[in-house]
């Protein structure tokens, strides 16, 4: 005799779990949001569902506010849906609290036999227990888990995978790349990045352009990812991220606790080492408007600009004290450009060294007396630029390399900086 069946659908584990046969196990990444296609062959199951007997009720449960692509499917074989309001789109204890009053309703229910569960990939102990307590059969439509689970089966007198009774939407399943074939790029470009800046963290506006050099084919797209950010943001087995207020983009540095080879964790100990904190120094002074020659140059064109200030040099225009300048600098450093001698003269016009004359030329300003004088002004400019720019306390060895080219100014920078 055939079964008189009533059919209950929680449906949104089984809409994510045809998604992940459909998509891949990553498919939330970029389709996780907003309205969902319509994936689940609701007309192969419910013919699944004739085969076994007559349906005789037929109730669904999920968060309908994203499923509206079932709705001519749902409203063309008469199921009945029930809304749950849940805190965000998953509610599975929601779903089967349903679930088992309506189990305890059919109980009194001469007209029904059995109670059909469709599902996702879980089993439904609480429903089991009622089923057989009510005196129904308990048929049952699921997806396979990671891991093959008998006792799901066992505990149903009719049990059908989805792979078996639904027809896939794509023909085949379609999937992503395993994100974890993208580390050992992303584990590159963090230490060349590190070794470049001169420290761990790094900000994500950096990261992107550095791995595209590195893997040219690199798309975050085919792991399943819809934006970058959201690449990097779930690599948390390899990465670590902080997000200041203040800041618009986020940071991420190589996780401490990484497995590195020997070479790479060697290379970071050199890119972290407080050797590598001149270059990141320099960085950041550009960052803040201050672009430099090579702290030998500039050093060298102190010393340049002080001998002008000693003869008592005016200059009928920035572009003759330039050329002046390299006329000089060649002479310790032939490879000397004139950008290098710009790059000097825009350095110490920051330093509010020079001032109109009143015929017109350029000449230095009064409280600018000896070498001393400019020496200071400059130091004080690159204290307050990059000091003022940085969470870490100064390294002042590092400073001195980066604006003299060696360590002898170190003591005197910091006590600079304690004035300022």
């Amino acid at each position: 005799m055939d079964l008189r069946i009533a059919i209950l659908w929680d449906f949104e584990p089984l809409h994510d779990a045809v998604m992940a046969l459909e998509y891949g196990k990553y498919w939330y990444r970029n389709m996780g949001e907003g309205d969902q296609p319509e994936v689940v062959d609701v007309r192969g199951l419910l013919e699944h569902a004739t085969t076994k007997g007559t349906v005789v009720s037929n109730l669904a449960f999920a968060n309908w506010q994203w499923m509206r692509s079932y709705a001519p499917t749902f409203r063309q074989h008469g199921i009945r849906l029930v809304q749950l309001f849940p805190e965000g789109r998953t509610n599975q204890n929601r779903a089967v609290m349903e679930m088992e009053g309506e189990i305890k309703t059919l109980a009194s229910r001469d007209d029904i036999d059995a109670v059909l569960v469709i599902g996702g990939d879980a089993r439904y102990p609480s429903l089991e227990q009622l089923a057989a307590a009510a005196g129904k059969k308990l048929l049952g439509i699921g997806t396979r888990s990671l891991q093959e689970d008998p006792e799901k089966e066992k505990a149903h007198h009719d049990f059908a995978y989805y792979d078996a009774v639904g027809r896939p939407l794509q023909g085949s399943f379609a999937t992503f790349k395993s994100v974890e074939e993208s580390h050992s790029v992303l584990i590159q470009t963090m230490l060349t990045l590190t070794s470049q800046y001169g420290e761990e963290w790094i900000q994500q506006v950096r990261i992107k352009p550095a791995m595209a050099k590195i893997d040219s084919t690199f798309q975050e797209k085919d792991y399943g990812y819809p934006t970058f950010g959201t690449y990097l943001s779930d690599q948390t087995t390899v990465l670590e991220r902080r997000h200041f207020r203040d800041e618009q983009e986020p940071e991420y540095r190589l996780r401490p606790d990484l497995e590195l080879t020997d070479q790479q964790a060697k290379n970071l100990q050199r890119a972290t080492n407080d050797n590598d904190l001149s270059p990141y120094y320099l960085r950041i002074a550009a960052q803040q408007g201050v672009r430099m020659p090579r702290p030998d140059m500039m050093w060298i064109g102190i010393d340049i600009y002080a001998s002008f200030l000693e003869d008592g040099n005016s200059f009928a225009s920035f572009a003759e004290l330039d050329d002046e300048c390299l006329e000089q600098l060649v002479k310790d450093i032939p490879s000397a450009t004139l950008t290098d001698a710009k790059k000097i003269r825009q350095v110490l016009f920051k330093c509010y060294i020079f001032r109109p004359s009143e015929d017109g030329s350029i000449g230095f300003h009064e409280g600018v007396q000896t070498l001393e004088d400019i020496e200071n002004r400059y130091f004080n400019l690159m204290l307050a630029r990059i000091g003022n720019n940085i969470r870490e306390p100064l390294d002042f060895y590092a400073l001195s390399r980066a604006l003299t080219d060696s360590e002898d100014s170190a003591d005197r920078l910091s006590r600079l900086y304690k004035e300022l």
